[in-house]
This record gives structure tokens, C-alpha cells and sequence, in this order.
């Protein structure tokens, strides 16, 4: 099962790959995010204005963790091996709890007008 699922995910990351060389841009991994959020059931209650917010999110995820280098590029076979796409495709409350506090913070802080410096730890 767990194999036949790799290989999908590797199929469905492939479409993506605009070069062919096996890895994918930035905006390549926007796309497929962004395609599979309707899947993602976990999402449903997402209102549609934050899921620009959520794909940047991931997308700057895969990035910081599998391009070190900030080549501007990630491996296809480093998103599939990852536990990133396990995370982001497991069908969790806690998971969508953290979602909806991280963008309800997001909101919060930035709908009053006030930033938020994590450096500083203040508004």
C-alpha cells in the first residue's frame, strides 16, 4: 500500500517537473500544493482567502528543509521520502487545529494593523 502511494505521489509530482530533470521549482511546487488542497480533508473548514497563506507556508517548508543550498530547487525524490507529504496528507484533528490557530493568529496580529517580530518576540 504504502509503496503504491510513493509511486503515485512520485507520478503526480512528475507532472509538475516543467524541465523533466527530476526536481521542482518553486513555483512548479506552488502548483501541486495548490492542486492538492481540494483533497485534503482536513482543509475543508479553510476559508478560501487563506489558502494562498497555506501553500506559501508548505511550500516554504519543503524548501528551508530539502534546499540547503537555496538553489532554488528541490529533488522529486526528496519530497516523496520526506514525512512532509505524510504530514500534509494525513487526515488529523490535531493537525487542522494547528492549522486554524496558525492562521487565526496570522489574522489576528495582522488584521489590527501591528507586526509581529519573532526575533523581538513582540508587537
Amino acid at each position: 500500500m504504502r509503496k503504491s502511494w510513493l509511486e503515485q505521489t512520485w507520478i503526480g509530482l512528475s507532472l509538475y517537473d516543467v524541465t523533466g530533470h527530476g526536481y521542482l521549482r518553486e513555483a512548479d511546487l506552488e502548483s501541486y500544493i495548490t492542486f492538492l488542497i481540494p483533497t485534503l480533508p482536513q482543509l475543508d473548514g479553510l476559508e478560501n482567502s487563506f489558502h494562498n497563506f497555506y501553500v506559501c507556508t508548505v511550500v516554504r517548508t519543503f524548501f528551508f528543509f530539502l534546499d540547503p543550498l537555496r538553489t532554488g530547487r528541490v529533488r522529486i525524490k526528496d519530497v516523496v521520502t520526506c514525512s512532509f507529504l505524510d504530514d500534509l496528507t494525513e487526515v488529523s484533528h490535531s493537525a487542522n487545529l494547528r492549522i486554524r490557530i496558525l492562521f487565526s493568529f496570522i489574522l489576528t496580529t495582522l488584521g489590527n494593523g501591528s507586526t509581529y517580530s519573532i526575533q523581538q518576540g513582540k508587537k
